[in-house]
């Protein structure tokens, strides 16, 4: 170490300690590194470089009053909450100077210590290279305008190192013009969909806690184009616009499409997962390294506590790229000490959020069905629930299936109850700018977890419920009865093959089941009951761990934890992830029931199985040989007995003392309902006494003998009311309705009906003869006088000629007809 200071944050200034007036002496405080870990069974867990203390001796030669100025600037950062900075030989450190102890003062020198806390657990120094595109001669397209170079096609232009061994992140800064610019280094592609103007810059930075992408006018105006960038599914997946540069020998080769001019910055150090924030519009806004998560979902929970450095707002979301952690904040908690609040967010992740949407059947329909593909059905229950905005399907399994949710259940434990009938499970993933959802099939993960390379706890039910008694609709004899049952290897049919002492029957009731549900129903719960055992499997440094292989379960998925020692497996289904993320080092934890168990080998005194039967283990005090159990009977076991047995004698004398009691209840019932039997005789033949006499009229007559009174009733004549003979039932059906309500219409020449004769040219005859009589004189009048004319006259009336007359008003003397018809 040549040279050491410290700039402080709230000034700007610097205070050198390599002397001649302040020495840090060989900073052994400084120079020392810790990593932060949990250890396990022959690995490390939560390994990451957290914030620590150091000591640091300061000497001031001939200079007391800078004694008092440095310390005013410390104080002056730690006040402010802005860390100040150590620079080593161009390697920096955020630091606080906590604490200051003088130990030795002369007139000429005073000696102290300095209590350190290094914020960022590792040293950085920054490495700047600038890359000038290549010119090709007469090989690129023009610009519109004058530039001193042109388009260019895909080249090679530079390379850049990181022989650190580690992934070290990077801050690229492009500068315009440009449309749409990315840089390729390595496998990864560094990319924003965005246009950035002359005279602007780009600056893409994945070194500090906070990655940001910010385009930078000339004038200083800074523009948030982080949702504008591109981050495929995550770190590693080629297109990660934070993706660190990877540790290699060799020089890992950069190139561009488009004419830019990156500035590439480096920093050594050790990075965490990123941490992808958005605004309450869904849209991205920022990344974080440095955070803290409590996540579960599964059974019976579904939720997250968040903390980072974003301030975030009741529906803001967050994710981690290429994972399915991720959620919406529902609450924002804050705890203030000291004056420093502390914020907390509560919230559904994505399985919560599905969780907090009904399934409720059509208005009308006792079920929700429905058929089709899984994306198909996938895609109409995201639609159904209002989601569609938030979550997209992408096309998984091709299968087909025809199904019916449970009445009003959640959309998580349908979906999920769904997908594993066709041996699927629910599958969410944060990518880019948002949250997809698709059905790959259930991973089994065989003997994944093993107990000499992961640590995990295995409880095992060696003797599960293994008969299931259903009844259904019925009374006594006539109920549904199905039974069903479970082999050794966990089977379920109709044929019981567990008999005798191995076997363990239980009843089920499901007193409104038809025959057909409670075949379904009693299946699954009997499943159900079988899944008694458990593991818990602690999974650390995500989901690239290179100790297990790689472990990366989900709800739904299958493992088999095996202990070498004992030789018990067990295989179980994942019913719940916990991840806990600190610092932004996530540690993995998965809970699962039992579906299977299985043992192998010896343990204790012995055991052994043969073909299909089941294992038996000796346990204390039992050795078994030769197929024959021995016991060693100590006068501890003695003791035991005997306090058993004095037990089990009290609590039969209580229960002897409760059936005596019960016995007397019994006996005072009897003698109420006898008393309650002579009541009702009583009431009964009081009631018979009441039954005098009985009037009736005709054609109604009564006769009474005791208790029983005849009622008949005549038929009906033509002169005397009674009951309808059949005869005249069936005439009175043969009548058309409505019969009697007939109406003649009027003829025409379009319709059937009844004339009205005129009397004069037309005459009915008394034998209904109808006469028509012939006129000319009446004819030639009427062809004289046409509809509308007028006729006057001195008296009498036209209407006596034909036709229909009416007669006006005149001042001329006579009348004055008018033809109307």
């Amino acid at each position: 170490m040549r040279s050491l200071s410290y700039v402080c944050a709230s000034t700007g200034e610097t205070i050198p300690l390599e002397g001649p007036d302040i020495w840090a002496q060989t900073a052994e405080g400084l120079r020392g590194r810790e990593w932060s870990y949990t250890l396990g069974y022959r690995s490390l867990t939560g390994v990451s470089r957290t914030a620590r203390e150091a000591e640091l001796d300061l000497t001031y030669v001939r200079c007391p009053e800078k004694v008092d100025s440095t310390r005013r600037l410390f104080d002056a950062d730690v006040a402010a909450g802005t860390p100040g900075t150590f620079d080593a030989d161009g390697w920096t450190t955020r630091a606080y100077v906590v604490k200051a102890e003088p130990q030795t003062i002369t007139p000429t020198m005073v000696e102290t210590q300095l209590t350190v806390v290094l914020l960022d657990g590792v040293w950085r120094r920054e490495t700047t290279t600038h890359h000038d595109p290549r010119t090709d001669a007469g090989s690129g397209l023009d610009y519109p305008h004058d530039y001193p170079h042109d388009y260019g096609g895909m080249s090679i232009l530079d390379t850049v190192a990181n022989t650190s061994g580690m992934p070290q992140p990077i801050r690229l800064t492009i500068f315009g013009p440009c449309v749409n610019p990315y840089v390729i280094i390595g496998p990864n592609r560094y990319e924003v969909d965005a246009t950035i103007p002359a005279s602007s810059r780009l600056e893409i930075d994945g070194t500090a806690d906070a990655r940001t992408v910010i385009m930078i006018s000339d004038t200083g105006l800074r523009t948030n184009l982080f949702a504008k960038a591109v981050r495929g599914t995550g770190r590693g997946s080629g297109t990660y616009i934070f993706e660190p540069l990877p540790p290699r020998h060799e020089h890992d080769q950069l190139g561009w499409r488009i004419r830019i001019r990156p500035d590439r910055h480096r920093r050594e150090e050790r990075t965490a997962m990123d941490l992808i924030v958005t605004d309450t519009n869904g849209t991205p806004s920022g990344s974080y390294a440095s955070w803290t998560l409590d996540l579960a979902y599964g059974s019976g929970e579904n939720d997250f506590e968040l903390q980072c450095p974003a301030r975030l707002k009741p529906g803001c979301r967050w994710w981690v790229d290429g994972t399915g952690w991720g959620g919406i904040v529902d609450d924002v908690k804050t705890s203030v000490t000291g004056g420093e609040g502390e914020l907390t967010y509560h919230g559904r992740d994505w399985h919560g959020l599905l969780a907090s949407k009904i399934l409720e059947p059509d208005k009308g329909k006792d079920y929700l069905t429905v058929s089709g593909t899984i994306g198909t059905l996938l895609r109409t229950v995201i639609s159904r629930i209002g989601l569609q905005d938030i979550i997209t399907v992408t096309e998984g399994a091709s299968k087909n299936a025809n199904w019916r949710f449970d009445r009003y259940c959640d959309a998580w434990s349908g979906l999920s109850k769904m997908l594993r009938a066709s041996g699927l499970r629910l599958r969410i993933t944060a990518a880019q700018n948002g949250v997809t959802v698709d059905a790959p099939p259930i991973t089994a993960a065989g003997d994944l977890i093993d107990s000499d390379l992961i640590d995990f706890d295995a409880t095992l039910a060696s003797h599960p419920i293994n008969h299931l008694i259903c009844l259904g609709k019925g009374e006594l004899k006539d109920r549904i009865v199905v039974h069903w049952y479970a082999d050794q290897k966990g089977t379920l049919s109709h044929t019981q093959t567990i008999k005798g002492a191995d076997e363990r029957a239980s009843v089920y009731e499901l007193s409104n089941a038809d025959a057909a549900e409670l075949e379904t129903k009693g299946k699954t719960k009997l499943q159900e009951l079988r899944d008694t055992g458990s593991i818990d499997v602690d999974v650390t440094g995500g989901i690239d761990l290179d100790v297990t292989g790689g472990i990366d379960l989900d709800v739904g998925d299958t493992v088999t934890g095996r202990d070498n020692t004992t030789g018990i497996r067990v295989t179980a289904e994942i019913t719940k992830k916990i991840i806990k993320v600190k610092d932004g080092i996530p540690t993995v934890t998965y809970e699962a029931t039992t579906a299977s168990t299985e043992s192998t080998g010896e343990t204790g005194g012995g055991g052994s199985s043969s073909g299909d039967g089941h294992a038996y283990y000796a346990g204390s005090g039992l050795t078994l040989s030769n197929w024959t159990f021995s016991a060693d009977v100590t006068a501890a076991d003695l003791e035991t007995v005997r306090r058993t047995a004095t037990e089990a004698n009290k609590a039969a004398s209580d229960a002897a003392a409760e059936i005596g009691g019960a016995r007397d209840l019994a006996k005072q019932a009897g003698v109420k309902a006898d008393t309650a039997t002579t009541t009702a005789q009583n009431a009964l033949a009081a009631a018979q006494a009441r039954i005098l006499d009985i009037t009736a009229s005709a054609p109604v007559t009564v006769t009474r003998n005791d208790e029983t009174a005849a009622i008949t009733v005549a038929q009906a004549t033509s002169s005397a009311d009674g009951l309808m003979a059949a005869a005249d039932k069936k005439k009175l059906d043969g009548i058309q309705s409505a019969a009697n309500k007939y109406t003649l219409p009027v003829a025409s020449t379009a319709t059937l009906g009844g004339v009205k004769p005129d009397g004069r040219t037309i005459t009915v005859g008394p034998d209904g003869t109808i006469t028509a009589q012939s006129s000319a004189t009446e004819a030639s009048f009427l062809a004289a006088h046409p509809i509308g004319s007028l006729y006057w006259c001195v008296a009498g009336n036209p209407n006596d000629h034909g036709g229909t007359w009416k007669e006006i008003h005149t001042i001329i003397g006579g009348h004055v007809w008018q033809r109307l018809a």
